[in-house]
């Protein structure tokens, strides 16, 4: 969740990988979107670690095990090189989601970036979500649905970006991040407790 918010606030790509899929099809989606940086939990390791991109420069994941030590770099050992303040200017990321693919393979959704800050919302996008459910800096959702899906994705940045009063953590520059990770609600809401929401 920390290293996704990031991204969206980093002017970044973010594509999240159904945890589920065969390696070939994990690595077809992270060769596919050209990811600079793949994350991974350990308790995933057995799909992502098989996986090969010369686009990825970084691999990252969350409570590493030894036997993985010599391909991957420790997710906390990682990002504790970088401030935990926001950037001065926060460019609007998104997320490239991925179709289940009729015709075999996923296919990428890749939007244009917008020339805009992340917490400046355009009348375009306040109108494209009217806010029924009356989402605003107190409030508090557990989504724990899949982030690969779309709609557990907008409503998650849709909040986040309603509460200014969050942190950033940082990756150096990259264009795609690819996550591979479960969503345990319980660690969740953990994390978003230690990190003050964000």
């Amino acid at each position: 969740m920390t290293t996704g918010w990031a991204a969206l606030r980093s002017g970044m790509y973010v594509t999240a990988i159904n945890w589920h899929l065969a390696t070939d099809e994990a690595a077809y989606i992270v060769e596919n979107c050209e990811a600079r940086v793949l994350l991974s939990s350990a308790a995933q390791a057995a799909l992502a670690d098989p996986i090969d991109s010369p686009h990825v420069e970084r691999r990252l994941m969350f409570d590493r095990p030894d036997d993985v030590a010599d391909r991957w770099e420790d997710y906390a050992t990682a990002v504790s090189h970088y401030p935990t303040s926001a950037v001065a200017k926060e460019p609007m990321g998104d997320a490239m989601l991925y179709s289940s693919g009729t015709t075999g393979r996923p296919k990428g959704v890749l939007r244009s970036l917008p020339d805009v800050a992340f917490w400046d919302l355009s009348p375009k996008q306040q109108a494209a979500i009217p806010n029924p459910y009356g989402f605003g800096p107190d409030t508090i959702y557990l989504a724990p649905a899949p982030l690969y899906h779309a709609a557990p994705l907008a409503f998650w940045s849709w909040i986040r970006r309603t509460s200014p009063a969050s942190s950033s953590s940082s990756l150096s520059s990259a264009s795609v991040a690819a996550i591979i990770a479960r969503v345990v609600p319980a660690r969740l809401v953990a994390a978003d407790v230690a990190t003050g929401g964000a």
